[in-house]
């Protein structure tokens, strides 16, 4: 049984799903282009695998492995999700930008799991001082997506959206033994699956708070790399 094995390993349990997660996220806004054709669909599919995900996390009470399902099905739907913004703004990521956008938010979920695993007493110091560099990187890759308007400042943003829920899930979980860690795993998968999506949805409607300045900054900085 995983559930109740080998508690100190829980950090490195969340690292491995939340690095897992991110990199499923990455390659599915990489793909969608080739199988979607109006930008809502991404968002479709998110919503369609999120409720396929319930009743799956449910049934994993009678198998723990399940909850991975769930997980994983949420995975592939926040990266659908996020492929409906660049699907809206008529934009292809390039993988370039891809890989350099996760970087930040990886480092900083090694850093905080690994430091978790060798200092687990120092659990509420280490989640409120990585708790607060995130806000930061959230609030700088924002300011830098609307100045710029380049690929990875976006990317680096739902990334970044990611980490700061795996870090709730850090909170929970970590240091607390008699808690299911795939359960809590799952959790964190439609915890960022509605953030994500919630996200993406306000950015895509017609109401869209900033939209329209970030489409702008976005468009303007294609067309200056073309040239």
């Amino acid at each position: 049984m995983v559930k109740y094995r080998n508690p100190k390993t829980k950090p490195l349990s969340v690292l491995l799903f939340s690095l897992l997660s991110l990199a499923i996220m990455l390659a599915t806004v990489y793909l969608a282009g080739l199988f979607t054709s109006f930008y809502y669909e991404g968002l479709l599919y998110t919503l369609s695998l999120a409720c396929i995900a319930v009743p799956i996390h449910i049934f994993a009470k009678r198998n723990e492995y399940l909850y991975v399902v769930a997980w994983l099905l949420n995975s592939f739907g926040i990266g659908m999700a996020v492929s409906s913004y660049y699907s809206h703004s008529k934009i292809a990521p390039e993988l370039s930008a891809m890989l350099l956008s996760v970087l930040p938010t990886a480092l900083c979920l090694v850093l905080v799991c690994l430091l978790l695993y060798k200092f687990p007493n120092a659990k509420k110091l280490l989640l409120t001082v990585f708790g607060g560099i995130l806000l930061l990187l959230v609030a700088a890759s924002v300011v830098l997506w609307i100045i710029n308007g380049a690929v990875i400042y976006s990317l680096s943003f739902f990334c970044l959206l990611e980490a700061v829920v795996w870090l709730f899930v850090c909170g929970i979980t970590v240091g607390v033994p008699r808690r299911h860690i795939l359960r809590d795993v799952s959790f964190g998968g439609f915890g960022i699956a509605i953030i994500v999506g919630v996200t993406v949805l306000t950015l895509v409607s017609e109401d869209g708070f900033g939209l329209e300045l970030l489409e702008g900054a976005e468009i303007f900085d294609t067309k200056k790399k073309r040239k």
